[in-house]
């Protein structure tokens, strides 16, 4: 390759120090999407550099000043009302996933997943001592979406959790609103949480 923007991959194995680009051989293409593949907003990368410049890299005991900010984002976006004490931080989303299942079922339990689904759910669920409940994605022609009867008969079979992937990883599908106020109110009828790792949202 004649340069950098005609070799985007050798650029990012050059810089980046993540597993994505730490793991493999060099001749080995990591195809899989990370959302750190793409540049951080100019805002952020500033704020960052701000609290690097001035050492303040201690522990955080809360979301500070993030969760009436969230709260606020959420409801001007999507007219949610959130009460900035509900919001806590994780230090990342399967952090946050593995905190919530242990949670809602400390004695462990079922807890159902769609694959083709992103692959660590299957390592989380385990983590907080709990059991995988496959309920794969239907297909048709390459297209998939949601199994709401076969949810629905793991909802009613004792399920305690769905871990639902919002889009869904890999497949690329956005669960179009109707499937979504089905899994809300089959989650309700049930009494089952769902947990969504909506990593891709705003």
């Amino acid at each position: 390759m004649a340069s950098d923007e005609q070799d985007p991959v050798g650029t990012l194995r050059g810089v980046r120090t993540s597993i994505k680009w730490t793991r493999y051989a060099p001749d080995v293409l990591p195809l899989f999407v990370a959302e750190m593949d793409h540049d951080v907003a100019p805002e952020i990368r500033q704020a960052l550099i701000e609290r690097v410049s001035q050492s303040d890299l201690g522990y955080l005991d809360g979301p500070g000043p993030l969760a009436p900010a969230f709260a606020q984002f959420a409801l001007d976006r999507w007219g949610w009302e959130i009460n900035p004490s509900r919001i806590h931080l994780a230090t990342d989303v399967s952090v946050g996933i593995v905190e919530s299942l242990r949670l809602a079922l400390p004695d462990g339990g079922r807890v159902a997943i769609t694959p083709p689904v992103y692959p660590p759910f299957f390592e989380l669920v385990d983590e907080a001592r709990c059991q995988v409940e496959e309920v794969p994605l239907l297909e048709q022609w390459g297209q998939y979406r949601l199994d709401l009867e076969g949810l629905e008969r793991a909802f009613a079979s004792g399920v305690g959790v769905f871990l639902l992937c919002n889009p869904h990883n890999p497949v690329g599908l956005v669960h179009d609103r109707a499937d979504l106020l089905a899994i809300a109110e089959l989650a309700a009828k049930y009494d089952v949480l769902v947990i969504s790792d909506e990593i891709h949202a705003p």
